[in-house]
């Protein structure tokens, strides 16, 4: 991945996990303790220096919580009126950048700069009102301590972002690395349970799982009907062509805690791409490291297909893109299932 490629996934990354909590708190503007939670949970090298140093995103919004507990005890406001909720940003809309967590981000990607997660952690560590090293000291983390750690990892650390290459076979394919804040039992239940996977999968609605299935482990060829989404997540109505409203649902691989390798396809659509998502999972400070690739497979056979092929050749840009998009939002849906809930659903 280049440098503008890597910056402009980075940036996305952050925005959408910073304004998923400022959502928690029904904001619409996502602040510099926002980009604090952001990059907490970033499997780059900023985020694993932060979790290796006790900044966690439970520390950080625990810190955030007493921050604000004292100022509005001062207004004379109970702090349990203000209770953050659940992550709506999806169900919502407006969200923006306050003006200095953006001044942080330009300057992140500014001449001189890659953009990654740890350029960005310095420009926070820099920003000039101290309020996430003041943050930090509520923490037990000094800005020096941070700072030299983050000299002593970049210089031991080659970048290895997740690639993307056509494949062989009529297979388009990418891979990345997420970090889930919560513990690899947790997550395997999420990703185990075929019931649950319209919870990460933003594009299927449903999954039939038979009573008499349940409780049992699943095994490879498994396979289970499902429904595509109908609704957006702020209830908007999906248009969705009638042949692509069923879909399959395939277990390729499942090693307990390890990996778990899942094929989608639409049966009354043949010649719609199927998509393949495979997870593997690895304890990690504070949470557990998601090795994701997804693909997209081409079903076509015959003259058809040759049609397809050098149509796909010409948009392979777009496709690279959207499968880009597709595998981001896997990872941060899974993400999000964990960090959506309660506190206690938060990797410690």
């Amino acid at each position: 991945m280049g440098k503008f490629s890597r910056s402009a996934a980075t940036s996305y990354d952050l925005s959408l996990a910073a304004m998923e909590e400022a959502s928690r708190d029904g904001l619409r503007e996502a602040d510099l303790a926002h980009l604090l939670m952001a990059l907490s949970i970033s499997e780059q090298v900023g985020g694993q220096v932060l979790r290796a140093s006790g900044v966690t995103l439970q520390r950080v919004r625990q810190a955030v919580a007493e921050e604000r507990e004292v100022q509005l005890r001062a207004l004379g406001v109970d702090r349990a009126q203000v209770a953050p909720g659940p992550i709506v940003f999806h169900q919502t809309g407006g969200y923006e950048w306050s003006r200095r967590a953006q001044r942080v981000l330009t300057r992140a990607n500014a001449r001189g700069r890659d953009g990654t997660a740890s350029a960005v952690l310095r420009e926070l560590l820099e920003e000039p009102s101290g309020a996430i090293v003041s943050l930090l000291g509520g923490v037990g983390v000094a800005r020096g301590e941070l700072v030299a750690e983050l000299d002593a990892v970049e210089r031991l650390t080659v970048s290895g972002a997740g690639g993307g290459v056509p494949s062989g076979g009529g297979v388009l394919q990418r891979s990345d690395v997420t970090f889930v804040p919560a513990a690899v039992g947790d997550v395997w239940a999420l990703l185990a349970d075929p019931a649950r996977m319209p919870e990460w999968d933003i594009l299927l609605g449903e999954v039939a799982v038979p009573d008499e299935s349940r409780g049992r482990v699943p095994r490879p060829g498994d396979t289970w009907e499902g429904l595509a989404k109908s609704e957006a997540p702020d209830g908007t109505p999906l248009k969705i062509r009638p042949a692509l409203r069923r879909t399959v649902v395939e277990l390729l691989a499942f090693r307990h805690e390890e990996l778990i390798s899942w094929r989608m396809s639409t049966p009354d659509e043949p010649r719609a791409n199927a998509r393949r998502v495979t997870v593997g999972l690895e304890p990690a400070a504070g949470g557990t490291r998601l090795n994701i690739s997804f693909a997209w497979e081409t079903t076509a056979r015959g003259p058809a297909s040759l049609v397809r092929r050098v149509r796909r050749l010409l948009m392979t840009p777009a496709m690279r893109f959207a499968v880009w998009m597709q595998l981001s939002q896997i990872g941060s849906g899974i993400s999000r299932v964990f960090r959506s809930g309660g506190e206690a659903a938060v990797g410690r």
